[in-house]
This record gives C-alpha cells, structure tokens and sequence, in this order.
C-alpha cells in the first residue's frame, strides 16, 4: 500500500506526462510545419542537449534545493515556455533553440525532481 505523498506524486507524474505527450505532438507538428525538418532537428537538438546538462547539474541543485522546489519550478517554466510560443506565434521559427533550450531546462527539472536516487 503506498502512503499518501506517493499517491500524489504518482499522480502528478500521471498528469503531467499525459500532457506533456499531448502538448508535444502538437508543438512537434507546429515546429514542422513553420520550420521543417531542419527546424524540428534544431529544436531537439538543443532541447535534449539542455535535458542532459539540466539533469546532470541537478544533482547539485538537489542539495541546496528541494524536490518539491524542482517539480514546481519545472512547471513554471514549462508554462512559461508555451507562452512565449504563443506570443511569438510564426517568429518563434527565429528562437528554436532559445525554446529548446527552455524546454529541455524544464524537463531536466522535472525528472530529476522525481528521481529520488540522485
């Protein structure tokens, strides 16, 4: 049987991951059709990039920082990601990697918040 906390954060993880795949479909084939297939490569590119060294620094962001510090965080910016999307509309083609930059921040953010081991 697991405890409260773990019910929630299972939930959360649960949410969260439904809609990140939704919203990354969408941001994928929003990417696309502006940019390409160049376009989609350089937004992962960076995104994955900032994804490992995000991660990997965590680790020392663990230690002055709580878990519950990085989750919320990570939603925070994730947040502010798909606005800045929005508000950039057709120019955001100009700052794919400043957005997979910030996307991959947030997603190392999320996951090393979960990874209780680090």
């Amino acid at each position: 049987m697991l405890s409260r906390e773990e019910n929630h954060l299972i939930f959360i993880q649960v949410i969260s991951t439904f809609a990140s795949a939704l919203a990354g479909i969408f941001l994928q084939i929003y990417i696309f059709r502006l940019s390409g297939f160049p376009g989609t490569v350089i937004f992962n590119l960076f995104l994955f990039i900032s994804l490992l060294f995000t991660y990997l620094f965590s680790g020392f962001l663990l230690r002055r920082y709580s878990t519950h510090l990085l989750i919320g965080s990570s939603f925070i910016v994730n947040i502010l990601a798909y606005l800045l999307i929005i508000l950039l509309q057709t120019n955001a083609v100009y700052y794919l990697a400043v957005i997979g930059l910030i996307f991959g921040i947030s997603a190392g953010n999320f996951w090393s918040g979960f990874n209780l081991s680090q």
